[in-house]
């Protein structure tokens, strides 16, 4: 056991008996991840005419700016459409009374990522995004964007997920993170031979490449369409090709990635997660380019150990000036956690996943073929 890290799912169902964590209609088992509790929308929501955060000593609370900045009051109880680029605040569900030695950080779960949703958490009084202060005692709030896609939601979806810390050196440092990469396997080829740590890039974390290269005719990436029509987040049968256009392995020409469009594609390497251990991905690194390479960050434990490794899928959106991508380039960095002790519970072991064993995979919304070509990113129609 650690004196520092992620508490694992056990310490989150203890927080959540003895108030810690707390929801009016109750808290529900499929909530309660390895590392983390998902966070659900309330009843009602909020148009917004910007996004904003509390400042500290300036009486600015997110009630207040909430008050300021509202134009209208909107029901999720019947579902509501989200329209593309604009600002919207939702109060959540859950409420939290941390001890003074707990607090937290929230990143967007895959399902809300992979559908290009700009969705961060903000607390009553604190001035940074996905952040919960050190004994917060309060509600919390969801800034919401979504930018591809008109999408339904309502009252009890999920689009984020919180994880609680204690402690100060929660991060594994990169000499230590050598070691356990290989102790552990924890990074293989595609094909799933394991990769040595004097063979990797390791500054602040593991740094990661993007594949492009297929076989025949295979689908190695997809970039959203414009005017779509609008997708239900609790619906899993959505066809592809309404929303996404293919991009296909092999081709004659470079890919260049286009300012503001919104791509998907996978690693090139496979990863693990050990039950020691989480991990969470870098969403915004200038020095692998003006790209966004993540919204969904986190990775719990046991991430990719049903086999040899996970593909990372990766929520590519390009800034200011068209981008050349090439095949096995750094494009992302995967930093790990130490946990407090193993959860009693692993991902994709003991809870299923729609993203366990993920190859090059879009958000569980769309169809997919239940066959082995799925690995290889084919998708219905």
């Amino acid at each position: 056991m650690s004196s520092s890290g992620v508490l694992p799912i056990q310490d989150l169902r203890q927080f959540a008996a003895s108030g810690a964590i707390t929801a009016a209609a109750g808290l529900r088992p499929a909530q309660f991840q390895p590392n983390s509790i998902d966070l659900r929308l309330g009843p009602r929501a909020y148009r917004t005419r910007c996004s904003f955060l509390p400042v500290p000593g300036a009486r600015s609370t997110a009630t207040s700016l909430l008050d300021e900045f509202a134009v209208y009051e909107i029901d999720l109880r019947d579902g509501y459409v989200f329209e593309c680029n604009k600002t919207y605040l939702i109060p959540l569900c859950e409420e939290l009374a941390l001890p003074a030695y707990i607090w937290g950080a929230t990143n967007p779960k895959s399902s809300a990522g992979r559908l290009d949703m700009l969705a961060r958490v903000i607390t009553e009084d604190g001035h940074i995004f996905d952040s919960i202060p050190h004994g917060y005692r309060g509600k919390m709030y969801l800034d919401l964007m979504t930018r591809s896609f008109p999408i339904k939601l309502r009252e009890g979806d999920s689009l984020v997920q919180l994880r609680l810390l204690t402690g100060k050196d929660a991060v594994i440092p990169d000499d230590e993170l050598r070691s356990l990469v290989d102790e552990h396997q924890l990074v293989r080829t595609a094909s799933g031979i394991p990769v040595a740590a004097k063979d990797l890039e390791i500054d602040d974390g593991i740094l990661l490449t993007v594949r492009l290269r297929g076989q025949g005719d295979e689908t190695v990436g997809y970039v959203s369409r414009k005017s779509t029509p609008v997708v239900d987040f609790s619906r899993k049968d959505h066809p592809v090709r309404p929303y996404w256009t293919y991009i296909p392995g092999r081709r004659s020409e470079p890919l260049i990635l286009l300012p503001e469009e919104f791509y998907i594609f996978s690693s090139n390497e496979r990863v693990r997660i050990p039950p020691q251990m989480c991990a969470e991905m870098v969403a915004f690194d200038v020095r692998s380019g003006e790209v966004r390479t993540h919204y969904a960050g986190f990775f719990d434990s046991g991430f990719g150990m049903s086999g040899t490794g996970a593909h990372v899928v990766l929520e590519v959106r390009n800034r200011d000036m068209p981008f050349l991508l090439q095949h096995g380039q750094h494009l992302f960095r995967l930093r790990y956690f130490r946990n407090t002790e193993a959860p009693a519970a692993l991902y994709g072991v003991d809870l299923d996943s729609h993203y366990q064993g993920q190859g090059l995979r879009l958000a569980k919304q769309f169809k997919t073929i239940s066959d082995p070509s799925l690995q290889l990113g084919l998708w219905a129609e």
